[in-house]
């Protein structure tokens, strides 16, 4: 199958990306990727109120191509093609995972010498659900090393009906002997027990 967001590298190649948080709610997206360690070579933040330190406006740097700024570009035309002052080439720091401030951006660098399939995403879980995040393809599969044989894989997660109703009634049994819920892990035992005796409880008796 094919991923909707998929970008594919060439061995040896070396990737610049340019990752900017632009929108009506500001945000700062904390963006790690899999597989790498790659070189922070620039971070550039709004413009900001001095006394409230909140943003005025979206960085200049980027100039929107679409209303929401899905696509971009740079402002100043001589920077396309790498030409980006400000950048640090000399001591960059290695990171897997960066702070992208909120109307501002960052600039990245790494070399693709990591043949696989590599998953980038903001590190809010429910950011990933919204779907800000991407796979990377490093190579072609035959580039790729083939799994192990002994390679452990996820089981299935069908669950027999009559276990699950037997685990139900002995959580029901020693928190009915509690009368109450003593620990925080005992909570979705708690929420299992609501469950039993409201949804399952024909099934129960």
């Amino acid at each position: 199958c094919r991923c909707t967001h998929t970008l594919k590298f060439d061995l040896g190649n070396v990737i610049e990306m340019v990752i900017f948080s632009y929108g009506n709610i500001k945000v700062v997206h904390p963006v790690h990727l899999h597989g790498h360690h790659f070189h922070v070579i620039k971070i550039a933040y709004p413009p900001f109120d001095p006394e409230t330190g909140n943003s005025t406006a979206f960085n200049p740097d980027i100039r929107c191509l679409n209303e929401p700024c899905s696509r971009a570009t740079w402002a100043d035309p001589s920077w396309i093609n790498g030409n980006i002052p400000g950048v640090n080439l000399v001591n960059p720091p290695l990171k897997d995972t960066v702070n992208v401030p909120a109307n501002g951006y960052v600039i990245i660098r790494f070399m693709a010498d990591n043949p696989g399939y590599w998953f980038m995403h903001c590190h809010l879980q429910h950011h990933q659900f919204e779907g800000m995040n991407l796979v990377m393809q490093e190579g072609d599969v035959h580039e790729m090393a083939p799994l192990p044989t002994n390679f452990p894989t996820c089981n299935n997660f069908r669950v027999n009906p009559n276990q699950f109703y037997s685990i139900i009634r002995n959580q029901n049994r020693m928190l009915v002997s509690k009368g109450r819920c003593l620990k925080y892990s005992l909570f979705l035992s708690c929420i299992l027990l609501l469950i039993s005796q409201n949804t399952f409880k024909e099934r129960l008796d």
